[in-house]
């Protein structure tokens, strides 16, 4: 679990009525500093390397795309956390207004949510650590993949607000630029269709 989603977790929760039985979130900010650490490197170093294994394209194409604008890939990837938290908040409220899993609908929402953010938390990561690692010594995916670990360990030791703030900017940086060309590729394919028909 990503140590650093109180702010994301306490939004849904708040949404489902203060009712969660996925995460804590005073639990969370209550952590010690270790525990968080190891709870963020342990997030990146698996999922990154899932990631890295099975979608290594993605990747890629991720690390590939960030630097040409980075202050492009900011925003976009700031808009990509709202899109998760809105949904989060939106299938919290919704699954909390059935009754399938004994009240505890509202928490697959959330779950949902949470596993998403923490995704795309081990991507930005990853991306990010794969990047400057290569920049600054020519270190290869697997020792980018542990420098972003360390770096989101180190965020994650840092106190909370000031971490917070700059997980969710080194995150955004990571992810943005390929939802950017994401973004971008679906509206640059469909001209080509239309030409070739």
């Amino acid at each position: 679990m990503d140590p650093l989603l109180a702010p994301t977790t306490i939004v849904t929760a708040a949404a489902a009525g203060g009712q969660t039985g996925v995460v804590d979130p005073s639990a969370v900010a209550a952590a010690p500093a270790a525990v968080r650490a190891v709870a963020a490197f342990c997030l990146v170093a698996v999922v990154g390397g899932l990631l890295r294994w099975r979608a290594a394209d993605v990747v890629d194409r991720a690390q590939a795309t960030w630097t040409d604008s980075v202050l492009a890939s900011l925003a976009y990837g700031l808009s990509t956390h709202a899109v998760l938290v809105f949904a989060g908040v939106y299938l919290a409220n919704k699954f909390s207004t059935y009754r399938l899993f004994g009240g505890a609908s509202g928490d697959a929402g959330l779950a949902f949510a949470v596993v998403l953010v923490g995704v795309a938390a081990a991507l930005g990561f990853t991306v990010v650590g794969s990047t400057v690692a290569d920049l600054a010594v020519g270190a290869t995916a697997t020792q980018g993949l542990l420098a972003g670990a360390a770096g989101a360990a180190a965020l994650a030791a840092a106190p909370l607000s000031v971490g917070a703030v700059v997980w969710f900017g080194v995150v955004s940086l990571g992810i943005g630029g390929a939802v950017r060309e994401w973004v971008h590729a679906s509206v640059d394919a469909e001209p080509v269709a239309e030409s070739s028909s």
